[in-house]
């Protein structure tokens, strides 16, 4: 069995770290159902839930990320991102 990591125990995945670890995010994102990814200049990433995803699809990528990456790599679904009250960060990301 892998080591647990524990959240209160993960740094926060900033943009360098994001990049660093493209191709891993988003083969994860495909696998929980999720697409066009994009990333805030703060490390947090916004995706389009797919119909046909896992159930909370952007909770499962967390989680999953956070597993393996042992970083905290928070996605966004694109409505959350979309709604005037997020952070400016959410509304202002690049394709990964």
């Amino acid at each position: 069995m892998g080591k647990i990591a524990f959240i209160d125990d993960m740094p926060e995945a900033d943009e360098a770290f994001v990049r660093a670890h493209r191709d891993q995010l988003l083969a994860l994102a495909a696998e929980v159902g999720i697409t066009d990814i994009r990333v805030a200049p703060t490390g947090r990433l916004v995706g389009t839930v797919l119909p046909g995803a896992l159930p909370l699809a952007s909770y499962a990528f967390t989680a999953i990320a956070g597993e393996r990456l042992e970083t905290i790599v928070r996605l966004y679904p694109d409505y959350i991102a979309a709604n005037p009250e997020s952070g400016e960060d959410l509304r202002a990301t690049a394709p990964l």
